[in-house]
């Protein structure tokens, strides 16, 4: 019986890397090859290494793919087998790989290239992509905004195209969000709030909602999220007269603030269902996880029509969030307008309507759809 094996850059934490956890325990998956010995999920699985983490930019890493697939052929025979692969570096060393293995390379793209590698030295993963992915032999994507993408930007033949959303575990997120606030964090939410979970990064635009609780007052934000614009998000917050209360400073958390960086937390789950809305603001997405979590936890939810992902999971038959224009400057009016139209019994009808609809993601029934193209090649 041919074996099934998923390639990934390494475990250290993020999207894909959440959705190969939920993946591979129901796929009679063999093993997760990592590229770099980087592993961060707690994930009880057999895990196999490439190389040791590396610390080059994106551009240096690219340069070393001939060298992995030299690892690659030298770690087994994959004839007959399935690889499959998450991420554009896994996935051009999977289809590459070809030249010299009679596996089928299955990958799976997560974002939206066209917003990703359009400038700047990203291009070459533009032009790869472009000349590469069309020798896949399944290409699975998890928006129809992405599909859209690789057909019209990158000349993809769609019939190589399967669509498989993002899987949420519903059970554990609403056990999690029932999770008791402590003393401090209840006084905080005593207040309107609009929380937001993410990278401190530009694709997530968090300065878009600063510039929104400027305008309404009314509101605290709470940013659920670390990275490298946290410096210049409390700068941004504090030119225009707000209080910010910043993780890693010494500082007494109470409801004095009207920014909240609160950092990473293991449990983000308890603040989407206790917010009084939860904004996604960003510029690009591909599907987003965090949409899906804060459907789980049963959020009023405020999201940018970015592509790609928000317009497929909030509208259709169940309308589980309000959709507004792209968070930029232009279209703030538009945000400050729709927010302040909402009642009590519109928000309670949206969070009814997601607790519905993050339904049609449950584990089970999109790991159903991932066995039917491992095992048969289509969805």
């Amino acid at each position: 019986m041919n074996k099934k094996y998923i390639l990934i850059n390494s475990f250290s934490g993020g999207g894909a890397e959440r959705q190969v956890s939920m993946i591979a325990p129901g796929c009679e998956i063999e093993q997760i090859i990592l590229l770099e010995d980087d592993k961060k999920y707690d994930l009880d699985f057999n895990f196999v290494s490439l190389g040791k983490k590396l610390n080059f930019s994106a551009l240096l890493k690219t340069a070393l793919i001939p060298w992995y697939l030299i690892k690659l052929y030298l770690l087994r025979s994959f004839s007959g087998d399935v690889i499959l692969s998450f991420l554009v570096r896994a996935n051009l060393i999977n289809i590459l790989f070809k030249l010299v293995s009679n596996h089928k390379a299955y990958i799976s793209e997560r974002n939206t290239p066209s917003q990703l590698y359009h400038s700047g030295f990203k291009q070459i993963y533009g032009i790869l992509i472009k000349v590469v992915y069309p020798y896949a032999d399944k290409i699975t994507v998890n928006s129809y905004g992405i599909k859209k993408d690789l057909i019209e930007n990158f000349y993809i033949d769609s019939s190589k195209i399967e669509v498989i959303n993002n899987a949420v575990d519903v059970e554990k997120i609403s056990l999690l969000s029932n999770e008791e606030l402590s003393e401090q964090e209840k006084i905080i939410f005593q207040n309107k709030t609009i929380v937001n979970v993410g990278s401190l990064t530009d694709q997530k635009n968090q300065d878009f909602l600063i510039d929104l609780v400027d305008e309404l007052r009314e509101y605290k934000l709470i940013i659920v999220g670390e990275g490298s614009l946290r410096e210049s998000l409390i700068e941004h917050a504090q030119t225009k007269g707000l209080k910010v209360f910043a993780y890693g400073n010494e500082q007494e958390l109470n409801d004095s603030y009207d920014i909240y960086l609160v950092g990473f937390s293991s449990n983000p789950f308890k603040y989407l269902k206790n917010a009084t809305l939860f904004a996604l603001s960003s510029l690009w997405e591909g599907f987003p996880n965090v949409l899906l979590e804060a459907m789980a936890s049963g959020s009023m939810i405020v999201s940018s029509d970015c592509k790609s992902g928000p317009r497929e999971m909030l509208l259709g038959e169940i309308c589980s969030g309000v959709l507004l224009p792209l968070a930029t400057s232009d279209h703030l009016g538009a945000w400050i307008s729709s927010i302040n139209n909402l009642d009590e019994k519109s928000i309670n009808q949206y969070r009814e309507s997601a607790l519905l609809k993050v339904k049609e993601y449950s584990i089970p029934i999109i790991l159903k759809k991932w066995n039917m193209i491992l095992n048969n090649g289509e969805a």
